[in-house]
């Protein structure tokens, strides 16, 4: 197994738990109220860049992943921060820029974490789909008109997606590393 793949998986499982409770949120809670959105938005991304940079310092920081923890965790911290701070402004402008500017961020650096793997790595097509429906909810909140219940709606039926697929292609790396290793003897 490729410390790459190690990495990604200990990352796939780590953004399981706060995707899918934003997905829950999401669908299952009709908010309405920009302030509760917005704090909402900014838990999220607190707890994710949160988990991925713990991931990441018990994966021993790898120098590689320095640019994808840059556009997906800080900005994530960042952004998580900032909405939080102003949650109680019920902006739905800020919502919109804070989701839209997280995911462009963090699904340009997973894409390009992706494009920078070798095509044998068994994680490589993962990163490179993540990065694009990250990248594809930026441009969904971007072009629906402003309402709380749609932006919340996109980012709930991304956050579902995501979580599924993240469970998906950490049990497929693991599989596959699994497979490759069953031939070997020691």
């Amino acid at each position: 197994m490729t410390p790459d793949t190690q990495v990604s998986i200990r990352l796939y499982w780590a953004s399981v738990a706060p995707t899918a409770i934003l997905a829950v949120l999401c669908v299952f809670l009709r908010i309405d109220q920009t302030d509760f959105a917005l704090a909402v938005v900014g838990g999220f991304l607190l707890i994710l860049g949160l988990d991925q940079t713990a991931v990441l310092a018990m994966s021993g920081k790898p120098r590689a992943w320095g640019g994808w923890w840059v556009g997906q965790s800080v900005t994530a911290l960042a952004g998580g921060v900032f909405a939080a701070i102003f949650a109680t402004s019920g902006s739905l402008a800020l919502l919109s820029w804070v989701i839209v500017v997280w995911s462009v961020l963090a699904g340009g650096s997973s894409l390009l974490r992706g494009l920078r793997m070798t095509t044998a790595e068994p994680v490589r097509r993962d990163w490179i789909s993540l990065g694009l429906m990250t990248l594809l909810l930026a441009g969904a909140v971007a072009l629906v008109p402003a309402s709380v219940v749609w932006t919340m709606g996109l980012l709930g039926a991304w956050a579902s997606i995501v979580t599924v697929f993240s469970v998906i292609a950490a049990l497929s790396a693991r599989s596959v590393v699994v497979g490759e290793t069953e031939g070997e003897e020691d």
